[in-house]
């Protein structure tokens, strides 16, 4: 199950040297594919007009106003994100620094399917074959910007392990096993260390009104994994701790609508928000400071967060561009940008 447009903003950051810079960015329209238009980014800084970095501005906003910049007191220096999506472009723009991607890994414990050519690693390298499709594989990567993106992030230090999740959908087996995983690559000793671990959940197992008798599985091993374990999974106090962040999904009109006819979150597990110490459920507001009106709500809503009309990255990166470019779907304004050695 996959949240489209509420995006978590995860900002568990270590405190530095705060950083000002300009939310206003000058933009310029590109048609890329049938019914994809990019935005040539041409730059931030206060000789433009539009703030188009709105979350970043709101993120640090502590009365609700905006004022075209941000300060950003942290960068997630030392932060890790398991980003349980649709896969990220390890190689993007955003992503790339001196010493590298901030994009360190991937998980898939079941494989990538048949989509894309073999010996490509879609958790690193999304591939799509239709405009349609690009919405869908750009999700994973829009996320990763949302946290660590050079120009887009909230926390841009942070690192970020790309945990495929088309293929396990809402097999609960696919997900406990992926958490195994996960504990796994956090004891690694390629793995930067840490003592909590960020586990954040685009995609879901599935609506909560399903009831499904496998959900207490996921919880149980969701609530070890926040009380601490050892790289084995079992209960240890000096082991390492995960804070899991979901969404709680969007109004959509027909069948796959993942809010209630109240417009309450209608999604597992991040109807288990208000009652599970570790576990953070994420709604959107808009640009106004309101609640986003195609996000789902109610009392397992823990945080609101930016969710509308967001520039973050898109997967669509083909042609290499001098200053990066942006695509508009469902929407979310996406930054998608040149990359090295693209097939």
């Amino acid at each position: 199950m996959r949240s489209v447009a509420a995006l978590s903003l995860v900002l568990l950051t270590l405190p530095l040297n705060a950083q000002t810079v300009s939310t206003r960015c000058g933009t310029e329209e590109v048609r890329v594919g049938t019914r994809t238009i990019d935005l040539l980014l041409l730059g931030c800084g206060e000789g433009f007009a539009d703030n188009v970095l709105w979350h970043l501005d709101r993120a640090d906003s502590t009365d609700g106003s905006l004022n075209s910049k941000v300060t950003r007191t942290a960068t997630g220096k030392g932060a890790v994100v398991y980003l349980c999506d649709t896969g990220v472009m390890r190689d993007h723009d955003e992503f790339a620094r001196a010493d590298g991607s901030v994009v360190i890994g991937s998980i898939a414990v079941n494989g990538f399917g048949s989509d894309c050519p073999a010996g490509r690693n879609p958790a690193l390298d999304p591939c799509w074959k239709t405009d349609a499709a690009l919405s869908i594989y750009s999700h994973g990567t829009a996320t990763a910007s949302m946290i660590a993106g050079r120009n887009t992030g909230t926390a841009p230090d942070a690192k970020i392990v790309s945990v495929f999740m088309e293929t396990v959908g809402t097999d609960i087996d696919g997900w406990i096993r992926t958490f195994d995983a996960i504990i796994h690559h956090a004891f690694d000793a390629g793995t930067p260390q840490f003592k909590t671990g960020i586990i954040s959940m685009s995609f879901v197992p599935n609506y909560a009104s399903a009831k499904d008798p496998n959900f207490p599985a996921f919880e149980k091993k969701m609530r070890e994994m926040i009380a601490e374990v050892d790289a084995g999974g079992n209960a240890d106090p000096s082991g390492k701790r995960f804070l899991f962040v979901t969404v709680a999904g969007n109004h959509l009109e027909g069948n796959g609508d993942q809010c209630d006819k109240d417009m309450n979150t209608n999604l597992f597990p991040a109807g288990l928000g208000a009652s599970i110490d570790g576990l953070i459920t994420v709604g959107g507001i808009d640009e106004t400071n309101r609640v986003w009106d195609r996000s789902c709500r109610g009392a397992a809503v823990d945080i609101l967060a930016p969710a509308s009309d967001l520039l973050v990255a898109t997967a669509n990166a083909d042609e290499p561009t001098a200053g990066g470019r942006v695509a508009v779907f469902d929407g979310i304004f996406a930054v998608s940008g040149r990359r090295a050695g693209r097939r």
